[in-house]
């Protein structure tokens, strides 16, 4: 659920991260306290999660902007080195990647992509769809251009373009376009061989996980999962600025959730839990509608030696306009 504060939180924090203690003076460090605070009233429970009314969302926004205009004031007055759009340190400009679109997919570099698209009729708590086994629709044309690609559905539209870091990472910037309601874009990382473990960032490990989690009296067994900046299945990567949500589909893609459209807080039932979660609100900011930009890193010899190097790699990567 609002999928483009997630993103923007992991801006945010490496902004601030990148900031160098050692050449603060009290005016600066009381500047970036106060960045701080702002991220920590985002982390609270219903804030974080984007499961509450749209004016507490747009609140977070607002937090997130403020935070954002102090970390990269102090980058620009306490770095001698040049600075990107965003206020890091312009480090590795990625070149540019040959694309094919075959049968539906993006072919890059030996990955292989496939943006879909299904109804979700859930809330801003849990995914829900339209028909019990209902299959996600690929785009009604796919067409590249070089390094860019353009998928389009009915009141659908994803563009973007795709770089190499050499030895690292593919890196995707994208835009999704949305002008309708109720349904979950993924992008399909197929996947080199059947697996039926993953690994996936957290804030302070690397967790080993299943394909399913274990569900309960009250929730159905969930196959979808979050990730903090990583997650890795069978010599497969996807790499995130912040947290996202993943799951490995019949152990043959990592599947990552591009956008969800919903909106309320919470229904009184879906099929996938049937309890109310909070108060069935109307959230149609929650709906998605306009654009919405997403960045991933998709690392086709992924491994977990250099990893954190890897990926602050592609966090620091200078972006270039389509």
């Amino acid at each position: 659920a609002r999928v483009h504060q997630k993103l923007e939180r992991g801006r945010v924090e490496t902004l601030l991260e990148r900031v160098d203690g050692a050449a603060l003076d009290d005016e600066t460090a009381a500047e970036l306290s106060r960045a701080w605070t702002l991220m920590l009233w985002n982390g609270a429970h219903d804030s974080a999660c984007g499961c509450s009314h749209d004016q507490v969302a747009a609140d977070v926004d607002a937090r997130f902007a403020e935070a954002r205009s102090i970390a990269e004031d102090v980058l620009r007055r306490t770095s001698a080195s040049p600075t990107t759009e965003n206020g890091s340190r312009a480090e590795t400009v990625g070149t540019p990647v040959e694309l094919q679109a075959i049968d539906g997919s993006v072919r890059a570099s030996g990955l292989s992509l496939r943006f879909l698209d299904e109804p979700d009729v859930g809330d801003l708590y849990n995914f829900c769809w339209a028909n019990e086994g209902q299959t996600p629709a690929g785009p009604d044309r796919v067409d590249v251009d070089g390094d860019e690609f353009e998928a389009v559905w009915d009141g659908l539209r994803v563009i973007g373009r795709m770089t190499s870091l050499g030895d690292g990472p593919i890196v995707l910037d994208g835009a999704i376009h949305n002008d309708r309601p109720d349904h979950r874009l993924r992008l399909h990382v197929q996947l080199p061989e059947a697996t039926d473990r993953a690994l996936a960032g957290a804030p302070f490990e690397l967790v080993d996980r299943p394909l399913v989690g274990e569900g309960g009296e009250i929730e159905s067994p969930s196959a979808t999962w979050p990730a903090r900046h990583t997650v890795l299945a069978s010599g497969t990567g996807v790499l995130h600025e912040g947290v996202f949500e993943y799951e490995v589909v019949d152990g043959r893609a990592i599947a990552v959730t591009l956008l969800r459209c919903v909106g309320t807080i919470s229904r009184e039932r879906l099929a996938t839990r049937p309890w109310p979660a909070g108060p069935g609100t109307p959230t149609p900011l929650a709906q998605m509608i306009g654009e919405t930009s997403f960045r991933l890193g998709l690392w086709s010899q992924a491994s977990t030696e250099g990893l954190a190097a890897v990926w602050q790699r592609f966090a620091g990567m200078e972006t270039k306009g389509r």
